[in-house]
């Protein structure tokens, strides 16, 4: 899960409830997201009767099939054996899999199935005996904070690294698609810094320039991205993602970003490497119309043109009021050798 590429951080595509329900379609976005060419993908695993109630309410409307959000996690779940045939599409794609349990039934299965990494998400940062559980029984876990204080992730960071190194510890804002101005970049690197772990970005803007420009500041290790086949999708998180084309877009320029960050130049080596262009576009002093020998020189009489490589602008008050020494032409280069 930690590992990075040679040229780009970990890109974790969520799922999340993309797939509607639709065995076909998360089927589909597997394919997808290795298309892409990203590394690690994520899914939530959702039980209703072990983690809702008919209580639950939506965060956002528009479920015309679904009365309450216990319906529709009831309507998406898959069972036990269209998860195991989940992951094992995963791994056949050469995908890690990160999953978001919301129960400790979805858990188990985690475990069962071989599940390395799990997200915690952003509502489950508070869930002390889900938290317990979980880092008993893996040891490779990423923390959400879209609803947390620093406490509450002092707090999860904690439980989870009681027994384990690889924690991750991600910034987000939970708002659905998420405002520019509320990304939180900055708390990247203080978490960085405050815990000395992995750090990284959960982002929901539905954009790829906060990924970008997180990485670009130097602190990111994790990038997490809601994908979807469009941003009109039917879904929660539709606004809030970005599609499969943009996300192997993203691969591209996190590629060249990286190019870029560790190539560091020196100014005085790129000169002297281009010491052929410097001739090309210097400026050399030149006659500025013909003249005989003899002729004493004064200002008026020369110029400072392109190309370079003959005598420079510093010699220009060192060859005035010097004779020539032979004839000469407009636009000819001035040199030492025809002067007296």
């Amino acid at each position: 899960m930690t590992t990075l590429s040679a040229n780009s951080p970990v890109v974790i595509a969520e799922i999340a409830q993309a797939h509607d329900g639709s065995l076909g379609i998360a089927h589909k976005m597997i394919d997808c997201v290795a298309s892409a060419g990203t590394s690690h993908i994520k899914f939530q695993m959702h039980f209703a009767d072990y983690e809702s109630t008919i209580h639950d309410r939506f965060r956002t409307s528009g479920f015309p099939q679904d009365e309450s959000r216990y319906d529709y996690w009831k309507r998406i779940e898959f069972t036990k054996d269209q998860w195991a045939g989940i992951i094992q599409h995963c791994v056949e794609k050469d995908l890690e899999v990160v999953v978001s349990p919301f129960s400790d039934y979805a858990l188990d299965l985690c475990e069962h199935l071989g599940v390395r990494a799990i997200k915690i998400g952003s509502g489950e940062v508070t869930n002390r005996p889900f938290l317990e559980n979980v880092s008993k029984r893996f040891h490779s876990h990423i923390i959400s904070t879209g609803l947390s204080t620093w406490d509450d992730i002092d707090n999860a960071y904690q439980i989870l690294s009681a027994q384990s190194q690889e924690v991750a510890i991600l910034q987000c804002t939970t708002e659905y698609p998420c405002p520019l101005n509320k990304i939180g970049l900055n708390n990247i690197e203080l978490i960085k810094r405050k815990y000395g772990c992995l750090a990284g970005l959960s982002d929901h803007s539905g954009r790829i320039s906060p990924a970008l420009t997180a990485y670009a500041q130097g602190f990111t290790d994790i990038i997490e991205l809601h994908v979807a086949y469009s941003r009109n999708a039917f879904g929660p998180d539709s606004t809030s993602s970005i599609t499969f084309e943009e996300l192997a877009s993203l691969h591209v320029l996190l590629s060249e970003i990286h190019t870029m960050l560790i190539s560091p130049t020196d100014k005085d080596t790129l000169a002297t490497d281009k010491a052929s262009l410097q001739t090309l576009f210097g400026r050399s002093l030149y006659f500025l119309c013909d003249l005989p020998s003899g002729t004493i020189l004064n200002k008026e009489h020369l110029g400072y043109k392109k190309p370079g490589g003959y005598l420079t602008y510093d010699y220009l008050e060192s060859v005035i009021g010097r004779r020539i020494l032979k004839n000469v032409v407009h636009d000819e280069p001035v040199t030492l050798e025809v002067l007296e």
